[in-house]
C-alpha cells in the first residue's frame, strides 16, 4: 500500500459510520508501526485540507481541530451525532490525529520530543511530570508536555480540566497555557478549565499564588490568592475574580461533582463528560439559574438527575441508553 493508497484508506474511514468495534481497530491501526511512512504522509496531507498551517500559532492550531473534534462529543441539540467526526474522537483517544502535526513540529523545532495525555469522556487521571509536579486530569482534557522540562521555563499546554501540584523551582517559572490564558505559578496547587466550546476560561487557585494572564491583552493580568476562581469570558474578552471554597470544588479529583453558583448549562458539561452521556435541552425554558449542588463520586448518571429534579421546580427528563432528554 502506497501513500495514495494509505490517504484513501484513511479519507474512506471518515466518509462512512462504521461501529465502535471498527473505529477502535482503525485506531489501533494507525498508531502502529505498520506503513509509519505512509501514514506519516497521509496525515500530512489531511491536515494540510484543514487550511491550518502547523508553522504559525501552533497552540491555536491545534486548538482549532481540538474544537472540530470536541463538536461530535455529547451537546445539547445534537439529536443526530456526525459520526464521521465522532470516529475522529476515537483517534483521540488513541492519541492521533489532533496532537500530530502539533507535536512532530514542536519536537522538530525546539529539539525536545513533546509527550500528549488525553483522557477520555468518563475517566479522570494522574500523571508525574519530568520535575516531580503531578497533574490530575479530568475527563475529555489533553495535555502537552516536553518529555524533559529545559531552558529557563517548564512550559505546557492544556485543553480541559486539570488540577497542577507544582514542585518549586525559582528558577524555572512553571506555565500552564490554553487557548485564552496562561498561568504562572512558582510552586503552588491550582486548576485550570480551558474546555473546547465553553464560552469562558478558568484559573482556581487552592495553595499558594499565580499570575493569570490573558492572551490578547497583557494589561489583564491578575494576581490570585488561596481561593479565588478567576474567569475569563471568550466573548466579551473581560475577567471576574469571585470567592470560592477551592478545596471542595476540586474534588473531582474523588470522583464528586461539586457545583457553586453554577449553570445548568455548566452542571450539564460536566455531567456529560463524567457519565459519557449526551444531554438534549432547551437553554432558553430552563432559564437563567444559579445553583449549588453536589454529587457523590458513585452515583449514576440516573440518581444525579434524580437530585436535579427535586432542587429544579418542574423539572423532567426522560433518559434513553447514553442519551438524555430535558422536557
Amino acid at each position: 500500500m502506497n501513500t495514495q493508497e494509505t490517504l484513501n484508506f484513511i479519507r474512506k474511514f471518515f466518509e462512512q459510520p462504521l461501529s465502535q468495534d471498527i473505529r477502535n481497530r482503525f485506531g489501533q491501526w494507525l498508531t502502529s508501526d505498520y506503513l509509519k511512512d505512509e501514514k506519516n504522509k497521509a496525515l500530512q496531507v489531511l491536515w494540510a485540507e484543514e487550511s491550518v498551517e502547523a508553522n504559525h500559532s501552533t497552540l491555536e492550531d491545534l486548538e482549532i481541530m481540538h474544537t472540530r473534534i470536541a463538536k461530535s462529543a455529547p451537546r445539547r441539540f445534537r439529536l443526530n451525532r456526525l459520526l464521521r467526526v465522532a470516529a475522529a474522537i476515537a483517534l483521540l483517544v488513541t492519541g492521533t490525529l489532533i496532537s500530530y502535526i502539533y507535536l512532530n513540529s514542536m519536537q522538530t523545532s525546539r529539539g525536545v520530543k513533546m509527550l500528549e495525555c488525553f483522557v477520555p469522556f468518563g475517566e479522570r487521571k494522574s500523571i508525574k511530570l519530568p520535575d516531580g509536579s503531578i497533574v490530575w486530569l479530568n475527563a475529555g482534557s489533553l495535555l502537552i508536555y516536553p518529555e524533559e522540562f529545559t531552558g529557563n521555563i517548564r512550559s505546557l499546554y492544556l485543553s480541559g480540566e486539570a488540577e497542577f501540584t507544582v514542585k518549586k523551582n525559582k528558577e524555572k517559572p512553571f506555565i500552564v497555557k490554553t487557548n485564552h490564558i496562561e498561568v504562572e505559578a512558582l510552586g503552588t496547587v491550582f486548576t485550570v478549565t480551558s474546555f473546547p466550546g465553553d464560552s469562558t476560561t478558568k484559573a482556581m487557585l487552592e495553595e499558594g499564588s499565580v499570575r493569570v494572564g490573558v492572551n490578547k491583552n497583557e494589561l489583564q493580568n491578575r494576581i490570585l490568592v488561596p481561593n479565588e476562581l478567576l474567569t475569563y469570558s471568550h466573548n466579551s474578552e473581560k475577567i471576574t475574580v469571585s470567592s470560592i471554597d477551592a478545596k471542595q470544588l476540586a474534588r473531582w479529583k474523588e470522583g464528586y461533582l461539586i457545583f457553586q453558583t453554577a449553570t445548568l448549562t455548566e452542571i450539564f458539561s460536566d455531567i456529560e463528560r463524567r457519565h459519557n452521556v449526551s444531554i438534549s435541552y432547551d437553554n432558553q425554558r430552563l432559564g437563567k439559574g444559579i445553583y449549588n449542588v453536589k454529587f457523590m463520586p458513585n452515583e449514576t448518571v440516573e440518581q444525579n438527575f434524580e437530585v436535579l429534579q427535586e432542587l429544579i421546580p418542574g423539572f423532567n427528563y426522560r433518559i434513553k441508553g447514553n442519551s438524555i432528554y430535558i422536557n
